[in-house]
């Protein structure tokens, strides 16, 4: 009978599916279009290893020209910067005031502040379109060029609309060049100065401002008729100009050029920038394959104006959340008073000499520039969330500060001079923590594929924030005066809340990193794991940012104590040493010198636990395993148990390592263990003692870790039919009992033999541990899969053996696994449980020859390569996904090169960090059936593999 399980639940990470049905398979086919695409090669030398291995100096020739590229592209961030200082300065020019019958506040001085910002909302829609098709290049050329209509309407007006029409005009030109110029410059910068050279952009602000600030002093102090004003705005196009006529000399983006097929010229790019002109650096090839992976699935046809991919995942959405709060923080923060309306906070203070509020207008920001230079210089060392959030607090003391002496300045003059010292710190403070920031922030936060939206949207924000605060301090400032400033200072306690609770750190961070935090239940903790890398770029340690013993991790229905290490902390000989010969070389030395006494066997179990700990849980979670609670407490008391479990370590160690001496090592090391177990098992006649099920479950086991599994099959079936017959009580043995009905469906699936546990015997086991709130438990140490995908891939083992013509009792199945659905609460955890229900459903058609329309087989397929490539690569989630991949690879078509390239390599991935001979074995298994063109259905590996099981 088919049972339809898509109503049971799971245990902390698998819930019910929503009333409103939501079909897994259309979640599967949405999902397709837009997951992120992982390694299509196996690189061995990740990119985070190689910026530090090859670092070039700050200053060496190829650094040198792309400093010069940064320094014209920096250029484009004075445009915003001058027009702040700019209005604020000619707001308090007498001339100014009277051409335009203004006086310095209220909604007609406003709407003039707020046009700029309407003018680049008005334009966003087009950046993004602009510079994915034409170039990075080309955008920031034409938005300077748009740049100098407005700059000349501006100077020639007379009258408010003509002047106001020219504002629109320049802030559409300054829109299109500010959203190109910081993606182009992070897409061009070494990866390993990304940081400094990012984050110097926005510091230019500082330039533009000072400049304004000292032109309109000078004309104010010279110039005695319109030309006082008309001047300042006409200064504010030289910029643009410089950089129009450099642009066309830089090269093209190289991730530009990628998208566009011009890959020779990337590379050459990156040659001669990033590594002195030496096309075979390994930087070049490595970035060169990172661009082109991360685009090759994703959905480049996607309109410029479609912003869903910006909202479409979890993650996704994290990302911009990001975007916006970057962009309403760098407006709302109470710099937006400081910079464009310093002059009417000076006049508030008591200062009513406009040559005087002009001049200290025009000083200001020569201290924010300092600061805001000097954090750029410390944004790799200190992290991005220190600098914002210290930033951000030391600017909040300041306003405290200057908001209590500005009211009572008006009683107390001489309290004007605490003011100006204090709207200098706020300067200073605010621009060393978050003027480096405000554009590089929410560009490491974006992926590759969103980069150019995901900036145009944050301008979006950032104009809107703008124009509002804007235009509501022009009115505020003259009607409520200082009080204005507590708003402000209740705005900056909020977002210090915010960034410490929600921000994550993006310092140092890989783009596979960015995308594992972003996965994560806890994006904020992940971001503060400290990595460690060897030179081969493998992790060497992971130390959590908060201890994770004793809590519940992803797939783990249980609370354990005392498995993996501490905080994370593998093995000294692991940590210690940076050489992955030395690690070798001591491995090697361990189980060489490893007698048969207690004492050396035992040491090297220790050792093997934290070793296995470090691969497969990268140092940090769980914090205990069921079988770190019930087996290995053993080997301080039982040998044959001592002796198992340092034969499967030295298995593990010997295949991670591929060395013949090992593996004699540790074949003599299993025949003794085997020899020792089945004499203890001679001493349990009677009940299921947890020592005679560990016994049974590790003689089991000791065949299944060599590949040799020779007598596996005599082992498992002596073993499933003494629990069966016996029986087990309580949850300490159900572990035990639900690990070898594993064992023996999963061989099952691929040998001709039929599992010793029918799906009666199979229920039986599985619906014995509930947890208090009535889920099934689902431990990641008992099963890969949810417990319901386990019993249907029972189901449809049995049904094959007994019926393989039952084509319609198959499409049933189908049907039932089609329908079965689960709500996840992390994306990695949902692409995982998406693999295990798309492989368990190509079993099915795979064993019965199916047609492929009846399920869709060759999408099937291609969705669950899909969500494999989302699932963060070198984890125990793309560690446990090898059985459905090997069911995928069996039914992949011969033209389908680059899939299989990369099953081949995740499988070999899998191998060399974990050490279990199957994965080998199934890349042996696939080789040959896309050689020979034919699946052997089920049996595939016992017949061309003699004596050998395959069992993933």
């Amino acid at each position: 009978m088919v049972v339809d399980k898509s109503s049971v639940e799971f245990v902390e990470d698998i819930q019910p599916p929503r009333e409103d049905g939501i079909s897994a398979q259309k979640h599967a086919e949405n999902d397709a279009d837009d997951i992120a695409v992982r390694d299509l090669k196996d690189i061995e030398v990740t990119l985070a290893t190689i910026t530090v291995t090859h670092k070039p100096k700050l200053f060496s020739k190829g650094m040198l020209r792309l400093w010069v590229i940064c320094a014209f592209c920096y250029l484009c961030a004075t445009i915003n910067g001058y027009d702040g200082s700019l209005m604020g300065s000619l707001n308090a020019m007498d001339e100014y005031q009277k051409t335009f019958g203004l006086d310095g506040a209220g909604p007609s001085t406003g709407l003039i502040f707020i046009i700029y910002s309407l003018g680049s909302l008005a334009a966003l829609p087009y950046s993004g379109f602009l510079s994915d098709t034409w170039g990075r290049r080309l955008t920031i050329f034409v938005g300077c060029t748009i740049i100098l209509l407005g700059t000349g309407i501006q100077t020639a007006a007379n009258h408010q609309p003509m002047f106001i029409a020219g504002r629109f005009i320049l802030g559409f030109g300054a829109a299109l060049a500010q959203a190109a110029a910081p993606v182009y410059i992070i897409e061009i910068a070494h990866p390993s100065y990304r940081g400094i050279q990012g984050g110097m952009y926005n510091n230019f602000w500082w330039v533009g401002n000072i400049i304004a600030g000292w032109t309109t002093y000078g004309c104010n102090q010279t110039l005695k008729n319109s030309w006082a004003w008309r001047t300042p705005v006409l200064v504010q196009c030289f910029l643009p100009i410089i950089v129009m006529g450099c642009v066309y000399f830089f090269p093209e983006s190289p991730r530009w050029l990628i998208t566009h097929d011009r890959e020779e010229e990337a590379a050459a790019i990156f040659a001669k920038y990033h590594c002195d002109g030496d096309t075979n650096h390994p930087l070049v090839s490595l970035q060169v394959d990172e661009i082109r992976e991360q685009m090759a699935l994703h959905r480049v046809e996607n309109p410029g104006w479609d912003f869903r991919e910006l909202f479409d995942t979890r993650a996704s959405r994290y990302r911009t959340l990001m975007v916006i709060c970057m962009a309403f923080f760098g407006q709302w923060s109470g710099n937006n008073v400081v910079t464009s309306f310093l002059p009417a906070m000076l006049k508030t203070a008591g200062i009513q000499s406009s040559s005087t509020r002009l001049l200290l207008n025009a000083i200001n920001p020569f201290f924010s520039l300092g600061g805001a230079i000097y954090g750029a210089t410390l944004l790799d060392k200190l992290g991005r969330r220190k600098m914002l959030f210290y930033g951000l607090f030391g600017a909040m003391l300041s306003y405290v500060a200057l908001t209590a002496l500005t009211a009572e300045s008006s009683s107390n003059p001489n309290l004007v001079y605490g003011v100006i010292v204090f709207i200098y710190l706020f300067g200073i403070s605010f621009a060393w923590g978050w003027t480096p920031l405000q554009v590089l922030y929410p560009v490491e936060c974006l992926e590759n594929r969103t980069r150019a939206k995901g900036a145009g949207l944050k301008y979006i924000f950032l104009n809107i924030a703008s124009m509002t605060n804007t235009f509501g301090i022009s009115v505020g400032i003259g009607t409520i005066g200082w009080k204005l400033y507590l708003v402000f200072i209740g705005w900056q306690i909020v977002e210090l809340f915010v960034v410490f609770f929600l921000f994550v750190e993006t310092a140092g961070k890989t783009l596979e990193e960015m995308t594992d935090i972003f996965d994560a239940k806890n994006p904020v903790l992940k971001s503060l794991d400290k990595i460690t890398y060897d030179e081969d770029g493998k992790i060497v340690n992971v130390e959590p940012a908060t201890s994770l013993r004793g809590t519940e991790c992803e797939g783990y229905a249980l609370r354990w104590v005392d498995a993996a290490p501490s905080k994370g902390k593998s093995s000294k000989e692991h940590t210690d040493t940076k050489s992955r010969a030395i690690i070798r070389q001591q491995k090697l030395s361990i189980l060489m010198n490893l007698g048969t006494t207690s004492d050396d066997l035992g040491g090297f179990v220790n050792y093997y636990a934290r070793e296995i700990s470090e691969a497969f849980y990268l140092g940090h979670g769980p914090v205990e395993t069921p079988y770190t609670r019930h087996v290995l407490p053993m080997i301080r008391s039982v040998p044959s148990v001592r002796c198992a479990v340092a034969a499967t370590a030295a298995c593990h160690i010997a295949n991670r390592l591929e060395d013949d001496q090992m593996k004699r090592q540790s074949l003599h090391l299993r025949l003794k263990a085997t020899e020792l177990l089945r004499e203890e098992l001679k001493g349990y006649p009677e009940g299921p003692d947890l020592t005679c099920l560990v016994c049974m479950l590790l003689l089991a086991q000791l065949d299944v870790c060599s590949g040799d599994c020779v007598e596996f099959e005599t082992h498992l079936k002596a073993a499933s039919t003494f629990i069966k017959q016996r029986g087990s009580d309580g949850t300490e043995r159900g572990f035990i009992e639900q690990r070898i009905a594993w064992l023996d469906v999963m061989g099952a699936t691929t040998s001709s033999r039929m599992p010793h546990w029918s799906p009666e015997d199979l229920a039986a086991t599985l619906n014995k541990f509930w947890t208090p709130s009535g889920k099934r438990e689902w431990g990641f140490d008992v099963f890969y899969c949810p417990i319901d995908l386990f019993e249907y891939i029972a189901d449809i083992t049995v049904l094959y053996k007994l019926e393989p013509d039952a084509i319609q009792k198959a499409i049933l199945l189908g049907n039932a696994i089609k329908r079965w659905v689960c709500i996840c609460d992390s994306d990695p955890r949902r692409h995982m449980v998406e693999v295990w229900r798309l492989g368990t459903l190509l079993y099915l058609i795979r064993l019965f020859r199916l047609p492929s329309g009846i399920f869709n087989t060759a999408n099937t397929t291609t969705c669950i390569f899909h969500h494999a490539r989302a699932i963060p690569s070198k984890t125990s989630w793309s560690y446990s996904i090898s059985w459905p991949l090997f069911q995928a690879g069996l039914l992949l078509p011969p033209e389908n090169s680059q899939i299989k390239a990369w099953l081949r390599n995740e499988l070999y991935k899998n191998f060399c960090a974990l050490g279990c001979f199957h994965q080998k074995l199934a890349i042996e298994a696939l080789e040959q059936t896309w050689r020979s063109g034919k699946d052997r259905q089920y049996d595939l590996s016992s017949v061309d593999f003699p004596q050998r099981k395959l069992i993933l």
